[in-house]
């Protein structure tokens, strides 16, 4: 499990659109899951019911055998690195 956080924001930030994940990952089996997210994570120093709290902005689950193909799944190489980038299904939408 890999994960990546920017330090706090210092002012407000509205994302809006498609959110795209580029991948490069191997494995050791013929067949693996990716799953990407967006997490708006609330700071430790906000008022108490809120405070660490996270929140799902979207998430997506990309299949190793789909990756070239929904209609030809194709098995994954162990051990050679793959490449992909692809939408995740929902947009970002904030009003």
């Amino acid at each position: 499990m890999a994960n990546f956080s920017s330090p706090v924001l210092d002012h407000n930030v509205t994302p809006t659109g498609d959110v795209m994940a580029n991948l490069f990952a191997s494995t050791s089996s013929n067949d693996s899951d990716w799953i990407v997210k967006l997490i708006d994570m609330y700071p430790d120093d906000v008022p108490a019911q809120m405070a660490g709290y996270q929140l799902m902005i979207v998430d997506e689950i990309f299949c190793g055998r789909y990756i070239k193909s929904f209609e030809k799944p194709d098995a994954v190489t162990p051990g050679k690195l793959k490449s992909s980038s692809g939408a995740c299904t929902e947009q970002v939408r904030r009003s």
